[in-house]
């Protein structure tokens, strides 16, 4: 990670600091605790000196928070029942805001995420202060259609508005919210919450009879008028 600056007349870019994640040299430490993969880097609107950073890192979903002038660690959450941070989303006009992944359990080297006898996934939402206090902390599961297989439901967008209601959307499996002709197979779920969290309507997207996955890319929801 790096900070690039624009110096003189001609904007020639300078670096003005760098940080790196080092390696982990234990022969103890699984490959699993060795990754570091980054995912989002967003602004704190009530303080433009500092930054998030937020992905995986030592086997589990962490978000940190950095000075922007020397690239500082002020503090660090790691979420060991939150495997993938697949979208972060400010609150308007607060000091907290909004990110969503998935709980990856038993994650090991050997499981596969096409193996859906093994991949068990639960999504996750949260709502975090900018002091680095988790304020809420919500799981979503359900069943797996196919007898011997596991749950597979993760969220994979979030977003608030400024009467701090939010959205989410995930990809499911779970019979609870599907039709029980439903296979081993993905559909999409929207979720509407009011300011304290609980659901006001959800919706299922589905393919029909299609029996194929309705797959959901990074930040997969945005909010264009609020």
């Amino acid at each position: 990670m790096m900070r690039i600056l624009n110096v003189g007349d001609k904007g020639n870019p300078v670096m003005d600091w760098s940080f790196s994640f080092d390696n982990f040299a234990a022969a103890s430490a699984t490959d699993n605790y060795r990754r570091k993969d980054p995912v989002f880097i967003h602004d704190d609107p009530l303080d433009t000196s500092s930054f998030y950073l937020s992905g995986y890192y030592q086997g589990a979903g962490s978000i940190m928070k950095f000075q922007k002038r020397n690239a500082k660690l002020r503090w660090w959450l790691s979420f060991p029942k939150m495997t993938r941070i697949n979208s972060v989303d400010n609150i308007p006009s607060t000091d907290s805001f909004l990110a969503c992944g998935h709980y990856w359990v038993n994650e090991d080297t050997t499981q596969l995420e096409t193996d859906t006898k093994k991949h068990q996934t639960s999504a996750v939402i949260m709502k975090v202060k900018n002091d680095g206090q988790v304020l809420n902390y919500l799981s979503i599961s359900g069943t797996n259609p196919v007898p011997s297989t596991v749950s597979q439901d993760e969220c994979w967008g979030v977003t608030a508005k400024k009467d701090g209601s939010f959205s989410a959307v995930l990809s499911i499996k779970m019979t609870q919210l599907r039709d029980s002709t439903k296979g081993d197979f993905k559909d999409v779920l929207l979720i509407i919450f009011n300011s304290s969290g609980a659901v006001t309507r959800a919706v299922v997207f589905s393919q029909g009879s299609i029996a194929q996955n309705m797959n959901l890319a990074l930040n997969a929801l945005i909010n264009i008028d609020d």
